[in-house]
């Protein structure tokens, strides 16, 4: 009986591992996303401050 109950919270723990790893890393993949999407955003604020200061005749 003991047995049984140890196999059984072995495979509970694998699927809760499993679990957490696939979260870990669908949380790595968005954080990666936003990123890039904020680089992207500053890369367009440079440009916009680089056309000011050039439309500026500076």
């Amino acid at each position: 009986m003991n047995t049984n109950i140890t196999k059984l919270l072995m495979k509970l723990l694998s699927h809760y591992q499993a679990s957490v790893q696939d979260i870990a890393h669908e949380k790595n993949k968005i954080v990666k996303e936003a990123q890039a999407k904020i680089d992207a955003l500053k890369i367009e604020h440079v440009k916009k401050q680089i056309n000011q200061y050039d439309q500026s005749g500076n």
